[in-house]
């Protein structure tokens, strides 16, 4: 009762990390819930009703890979992101603006985002969900964003440091608001198997803060780490 498995995706296809190869894996779990990280925005309500139109395939990953799912299977869709405290004022532009500026330093104490970057989307590619989804990822990501900072310490720009300072404040608030949302679900409705599919640069953190977690809340989830090598 109450398993969870923790699936690290990518929100585009990209190589052998296709919808296809994520509807295998889920199948083989066969879940009667799927968490998403999402909400109504982002995976809307149209998303939703667009399951039952067969062969008719959304562009985004996940839902593409949930739709080819409840062909054959009925479960509870669950989008688990609260935006609702996020900063109006947050523009992604300005952060592209931090990662461009960051990538166009050629080396950064031994440390190349775009070297990193670029190995991390062949890896991806190459190996899909096996990548996604084991200690390398985790590595070359956690690589990244030491990159990242270290190319902020070298450029010394308070406006772009603070902006991605808001990005990593950001990202906090979602993943702790995507464990709370699960665990108030699961204290509401049983169910013996569950996916959350959350995209793979959480995946170090979220595993971190599952850990965390788990021995202080009273109502004991069984979490699996897919693929977790």
């Amino acid at each position: 009762m109450y398993n969870v498995t923790l699936i690290s995706t990518k929100h585009a296809d990209s190589g052998l990390c296709n919808s296809v190869e994520l509807h295998k894996i889920i199948e083989k779990i066969c879940p009667e819930v799927i968490f998403l990280e999402a909400d109504d925005k982002t995976y809307s309500k149209y998303d939703q009703l667009r399951f039952s139109q067969y062969g008719v395939y959304s562009e985004k990953l996940e839902i593409s890979a949930i739709q080819r799912y409840s062909e054959n299977h009925n479960f509870e869709y669950i989008p688990v992101e609260n935006h609702n405290n996020i900063p109006d004022s947050f523009i992604k532009s300005d952060l592209r603006t931090v990662f461009e500026t960051v990538e166009n330093l050629n080396d950064i104490n031994g440390h190349n985002y775009r070297v990193l970057s670029d190995k991390n989307c062949e890896y991806v590619r190459m190996y899909g969900f096996q990548y996604c989804n084991n200690s390398k990822a985790m590595g070359i990501t956690s690589e990244i964003a030491d990159a990242v900072q270290k190319g902020l310490q070298t450029i010394n720009n308070e406006k772009l440091s603070k902006i991605y300072k808001n990005w990593l404040d950001i990202n906090e608030y979602r993943e702790d608001a995507m464990l709370l949302n699960i665990y108030n679900y699961s204290k509401q409705k049983k169910y013996n198997q569950a996916v959350f599919l959350l995209g793979y640069a959480h995946r170090k953190s979220i595993i971190e803060k599952i850990k965390k977690y788990e021995p202080t809340e009273n109502f004991k989830l069984n979490w699996t780490f897919y693929n977790d090598k």
